[in-house]
C-alpha cells in the first residue's frame, strides 16, 4: 500500500512538473505570437506608407515628364532647340 501511495505521489509530482512546464511554454508562445503580430502590423503600416509615397512620387515624375514635353514642344514651335531629353 505504501509503495502504491509513493508511486501515486511521484506521478502527481511528475504531472505537476509537466503542467508547470507547459504553462511556462504557453506563456512564452503567447508572448512570441503577440510580438510577431505587432511586428506584422508595423510592417503593414510601413508598406501602406511606402505605397502612398510611391504613388505620389511616380505621379509627380509623370507630371514632370509631361511638363518637359510641353516645354520642348513650345520651344520647337518658336524655332528654338529642345531643352529636355524626355524618356518615353
Amino acid at each position: 500500500m505504501k509503495n502504491l501511495l509513493k508511486k501515486s505521489e511521484e506521478q502527481r509530482l511528475a504531472t505537476l512538473s509537466v503542467l508547470s512546464d507547459l504553462n511556462a511554454a504557453s506563456r512564452i508562445l503567447k508572448a512570441e505570437v503577440s510580438e510577431r503580430m505587432k511586428a506584422e502590423e508595423k510592417l503593414k503600416k510601413r508598406m501602406s506608407e511606402l505605397e502612398i509615397f510611391n504613388e505620389v512620387t511616380v505621379g509627380r515624375e509623370l507630371k514632370i515628364n509631361d511638363i518637359r514635353k510641353e516645354v520642348n514642344d513650345l520651344l520647337e514651335k518658336t524655332g528654338r532647340k529642345k531643352k529636355y531629353e524626355v524618356v518615353e
